[in-house]
Formats: structure tokens, C-alpha cells, sequence
């Protein structure tokens, strides 16, 4: 059954990449990223409360998680390719996707420290809520954005 589980979420990650990606032709980006990322705490919260036993809302819990929350990140990479001067882009989005993945080990240990005291259920909870939370931070407060300005500004001032 586990494998079912697997299936139903696989297919939320290719129905969100589908439908996110449609969203932010019409809406824009940054819109789309942050309505995906807070429309996946819908789906974080109840997915680990609910029995072990019941495969269906289980199944349609993780397809839900990984539609919005997974499928949504089918935009990270445009939403890095512009952050990056054509120089120095490919430099740029590999290094960002290769910290992001380094990360993927300070979750694992994380979960489990934080799953002996709280159980694993409500460790995995914080975890995908707290990066959740974090990348729409990073969006609202437009962090790349601010970043990008002070870059140009320092650029211009060193021509000079």
C-alpha cells in the first residue's frame, strides 16, 4: 500500500508542476509561489495526525501535499534564473540547488532529534512547516529582490 501512497503523491508533484506553472503565466510568480506554499499548510498539518490505516485520506492528504507544496517548487528554477546575471547563472542556480540539497541532511537529522522528544508525526510537521514558512518569508519580504538592488548599487558605484 505504501507504494499507492507514493503513486498519489507522484501525481500531485506533475498535476501542481502543471497547474502552478499555468498559474504564474497569469498571475505572476512570486503570486503562484506564495498561494501554493500557503495552501500546502491545508495538507502539512492533518497528513501526519491521520491513522496508518486509512490509505485513502492518507493518499489524498500527500497527493494535496505534494501538489502544492512540491509541485509549486516546478517554478524554483525561474524564480533563480532571475536573480542571476546571464554570466554567472549556471554558477548561481547550481550552487543554490546544491546548499538546498545539502540541507536535505540537516533535515533528516533534525526530524530525529526532534522526533525522540515530539514523535516523528508532529517532527516532520515542523520541519516541512518551518522551510514552508521560511521560503515565504524570503518571497513577502522580497529578500532576493533587496539583495539584487544592493548588488547593482554597489555595481554602479564601483564603475565610477
Amino acid at each position: 500500500m505504501g507504494s499507492n501512497l507514493m503513486t498519489a503523491g507522484a501525481f500531485g508533484s506533475v498535476l501542481g508542476n502543471i497547474v502552478w506553472g499555468l498559474c504564474a503565466d497569469r498571475i505572476g510568480l512570486k503570486k503562484t509561489f506564495s498561494i501554493g506554499l500557503l495552501m500546502s499548510f491545508l495538507f502539512i498539518f492533518p497528513l501526519f495526525r491521520i491513522p496508518q490505516d486509512n490509505y485513502l485520506l492518507l493518499g489524498a492528504c500527500l497527493f494535496g501535499l505534494m501538489a502544492t507544496n512540491v509541485g509549486v517548487g516546478g517554478l524554483v528554477p525561474k524564480f533563480l534564473y532571475d536573480y542571476f546575471p546571464l554570466e554567472v547563472r549556471g554558477l548561481g542556480t547550481g550552487l543554490i540547488y546544491n546548499l538546498a540539497a545539502t540541507s536535505g541532511t540537516f533535515n533528516s537529522m533534525a526530524a530525529t532529534w526532534l522526533g525522540i522528544t515530539m514523535g516523528l508525526g508532529a517532527a516532520l510537521t515542523f520541519i516541512v512547516a518551518f522551510w514552508t514558512a521560511t521560503i515565504l518569508l524570503i518571497i513577502g519580504l522580497s529578500i532576493p529582490d533587496r539583495l539584487k538592488a544592493r548588488r547593482e548599487s554597489f555595481q554602479s558605484t564601483k564603475e565610477f
